[in-house]
């Protein structure tokens, strides 16, 4: 998985700028969560890709960002004390995180949630944008899954955070039904 995470590096800029639709995307997605950026202190961008959420955010809180990839993170322009591998992500720090676009491609997503959630402070809050084509047909999802990329519901991820603990779960689609968004909090007492 780091392997590919980090071939894909080298990639991210191109893609992301020949990708419109996924950036424009993802920043209505962060509508909602900049209100709370604003008041968390330091923020998690989880998967940050090439740094697009991370300077739409500067001006608004710290931003801090964890990947499986180092040299996903030597792309991204932040201090070094910023950035961090998945493995060496600070427990209970943050009040705020945030992943987009990230979750289709994570073959094990207990593992990603509970590494996000045990990063969270009590009461912290996760905003997840994901890719929840519910117009694809069963034969491109399987497609979608031999190229490793998983095409979940907003109700198998719903299930998911809370099996991880997280509670106050609230879903939604947008109007093509092409993307996921999940916010949830992690509970105050687990």
């Amino acid at each position: 998985m780091r392997d590919y995470w980090d071939a894909q590096a080298d990639n991210a800029r191109m893609v992301t700028a020949t990708t419109p639709r996924i950036i424009l995307a993802s920043f209505n997605a962060v509508g909602d969560f900049l209100k709370d950026a604003e008041e968390a202190g330091i923020v998690l961008d989880v998967g940050p890709g090439c740094g697009t959420m991370v300077k739409r955010l500067e001006n608004v809180c710290t931003v801090e960002v964890v990947d499986i990839s180092s040299k996903v993170l030597a792309k991204i322009d932040l201090p070094e004390d910023r950035k961090h591998l998945n493995k060496d992500l600070p427990k209970e720090r943050y009040s705020l995180a945030f992943s987009h676009l990230v979750f289709q491609h994570i073959p094990e997503p207990m593992d990603f949630l509970f590494m996000v959630y045990n990063a969270l402070k009590p009461n912290g809050i996760f905003y997840m944008q994901f890719n929840a084509n519910m117009n694809m047909k069963k034969k491109e999802k399987i497609l979608k899954a031999e190229r490793g990329e998983m095409v979940y519901t907003t109700c198998e991820v719903s299930d998911m955070f809370m099996n991880c603990g997280f509670v106050d779960i609230e879903t939604k689609y947008d109007e093509n039904r092409l993307w996921g968004y999940i916010k949830a909090r992690k509970q105050n007492d687990r």
